[in-house]
C-alpha cells in the first residue's frame, strides 16, 4: 500500500494477516462517527477489518533527491509493545 504522496518523502506499506469485509451497521456508524462524517456517507465505499501479523512501513529520506534512504519501521502482533522480538 501506498500513501498519498508527502512533501517530506514518500511512505509505503507492508501487511501480512487476513481481512474481511465487514457489514455490521454499528461499526459503519462509529467509523462515520470516529471521522466526522468524511467516511461511510456512500453505498461504494467498502469497510475492511484487518487482523494484522506483521507491519513493514517504509518512509523515504531524502525523497526526491538521487539519493533516497529508506527507513524501516517493523511491528509484529505477536510482540506486547508491537516491535520485532
Amino acid at each position: 500500500m501506498h500513501s498519498f504522496p508527502t512533501p517530506t518523502g514518500g511512505e509505503e506499506f507492508y501487511a501480512t494477516g487476513l481481512a474481511h469485509r465487514e457489514t455490521d451497521l454499528a461499526v459503519r456508524e462509529r467509523v462515520f462517527g470516529s471521522t466526522g462524517g468524511a467516511l461511510g456517507t456512500h453505498d461504494f465505499e467498502a469497510l475492511f477489518v484487518f487482523e494484522l501479523d506483521n507491519v513493514l512501513h517504509t518512509h523515504w529520506e531524502n525523497w526526491g533527491t538521487g539519493v533516497p534512504s529508506p527507513q524501516f519501521s517493523i511491528g509484529h502482533a505477536d510482540s506486547a509493545d508491537g516491535t520485532a522480538p
